[in-house]
């Protein structure tokens, strides 16, 4: 009799441990972590546009005029799929290299809007707890066309090592706003241009060692249609042309580009050391653009170079391309104790 109850003992039990084995059907698995819900959620833009449902936003990231509706969609569906995400910097970059490789035409604009919408909601989510948002991420040689398109609001954001169109454009446009943006070691046609567009403002924007692929005129390319920096860098971005804003109005206070070229110069492909700074006219008190070009005005050039410190800051931008991400948030602080140091030069 003993016997037999335990032996009824035990095959109740090892049925308990079948059952909790089994999934009731038509339960769906429930997303818990941050990485699942922003997995899921991108999964369904995606098929939303496919299904039509959003299917007007592919036309509305194809035409600059219409990059803002474009953000705006995005960010409704962000803050309707995921009205109550909390998450992290690790997150988004577990995310960003889950989708990196993949090259389809139909996702690539899409995801990567999606990617700027959620990094601006990271970085306003932050600001609101009175924390910063570093994001630092070499991206070791990985296709992600689009990353971080039209982000919004951009605490400091440093990418290296990345493949793909249209890298960082638009960053900060449309009344957006953006503390520190540096790229370096970019494949990236179309890479970081419109940013600041339509009225967005950025403190210090540094773009180096760029492999465009087509020219790019760099008042479309930063800062453009009334935006405005504090302080643009660039050092061997390839193919960049330089043109002044055709109101005169300074889109930058301080713009350093080793590789320029003046219009009159352009069939000819001669590349200039160009400085461009905002300084008061004494007449009017307003501010206007002053540019001196190295051939014509060398000792200008080097004087300037040395004051806003451009050669100490490209140092620290090659060390980025070094160093391990969790170095690389020391090396974009020293980045911007500098930026500090001089954005107020005259």
């Amino acid at each position: 009799m003993l016997q037999t109850t335990k032996a009824n003992q035990a095959n109740e039990s090892f049925a308990l441990k079948k059952l909790k084995g089994i999934k009731p059907k038509g339960v769906k698995t429930k997303y818990t972590t941050p990485l699942e819900l922003i997995t899921k959620a991108g999964n369904k833009l995606i098929n939303d546009i496919k299904s039509r449902e959003l299917s007007h936003l592919v036309d509305c990231i194809n035409v600059v005029p219409e990059f803002n509706q474009a953000y705006l969609r995005v960010k409704d569906f962000v803050d309707h799929n995921l009205p109550d995400l909390d998450f992290t910097v690790d997150d988004l970059k577990s995310y960003i290299l889950a989708h990196s490789k993949v090259d389809l035409p139909s996702r690539n604009a899409p995801l990567g809007l999606y990617t700027g919408v959620l990094l601006s909601l990271l970085c306003m989510q932050n600001k609101e707890k009175g924390e910063r948002t570093i994001f630092c991420m070499d991206g070791q040689g990985e296709y992600f066309p689009y990353l971080f398109f039209l982000a919004n609001q951009v605490d400091v954001l440093a990418l290296n090592n990345w493949k793909g169109d249209c890298i960082c454009r638009g960053v900060a446009g449309f009344g957006g706003q953006a503390n520190m943006v540096i790229g370096s070691n970019l494949e990236s046609i179309d890479g970081f241009r419109d940013m600041g567009c339509e009225g967005g403002s950025s403190g210090l924007v540094i773009a180096k060692e760029g492999n465009q692929t087509v020219d790019i005129w760099l008042n479309s390319l930063l800062a453009v249609s009334s935006g405005y920096s504090d302080l643009l860098i660039v050092d061997n971005f390839k193919g960049i042309l330089f043109a002044g804003k055709e109101d005169n109005n300074p889109a930058t206070k301080f713009l350093w580009t080793s590789s320029a070229a003046e219009q009159s110069d352009l069939s000819t492909e001669k590349y200039i050391e160009l400085i461009t700074v905002a300084r008061k006219d004494l007449e009017t008190n307003h501010l206007k653009n002053i540019t001196f070009v190295d051939k014509y005005y060398p000792e200008q050039v080097e004087n300037y170079k040395k004051n806003f410190k451009v050669r100490e800051m490209l140092n620290l931008v090659d060390k980025l391309n070094s160093e391990p991400e969790n170095k690389q948030v020391e090396t974009v602080l020293q980045l911007e104790k500098i930026y500090k140091e001089v954005k107020y030069l005259e």
